[in-house]
């Protein structure tokens, strides 16, 4: 498989700037001025995250930096829980569905180049599975 050229591949400031206007984040996350979108997430609000993500007019960046904070909340619930919540059919359906957006996302989260699951963040078999959605899709690939 190759990297998509056209797919967002960092969050941008203007990203973030934008999704600070919509969203309020914990004020540990404005103090960086890298892994912004990691620190910014929380699991408590990824029903919030979501509905942002699907109400609001996003540009590409913002959606692409969006969805990282998404992911980024779910596997930080998934290290506490044993089990996926309700909301991971809805992400998985903006994964499959813009691809174009989140095809460098899905291949970071999915630690494709680690064999040993004892290594692996508690939702890349989740991510694995969205990647092989992408592997099976001529248009995507």
């Amino acid at each position: 498989m190759r990297e998509r050229e056209d797919c967002p591949k960092y969050v941008t400031w203007q990203a973030r700037e934008g999704l600070e206007l919509l969203l309020t984040f914990a004020e540990e996350a404005g103090q960086l001025e890298q892994d912004w979108e990691y620190v910014a997430g929380d699991p408590e609000r990824i029903d919030e995250f979501l509905n942002v993500y699907e109400q609001a007019e996003l540009t590409i960046d913002e959606r692409f930096a969006l969805m990282i904070i998404i992911i980024s909340s779910y596997d930080d619930w998934l290290s506490t829980a044993s089990e996926s919540r309700d909301e991971w059919p809805r992400i998985a359906a903006h994964l499959v569905r813009n691809s174009s957006i989140h095809w460098n996302t899905v291949e970071y989260w999915s630690l494709l180049d680690e064999d040993d699951p004892e290594n692996w963040w508690p939702s890349a078999p989740l991510m694995r599975g969205i990647w092989e959605e992408y592997r099976q899709c001529p248009e995507i690939v």
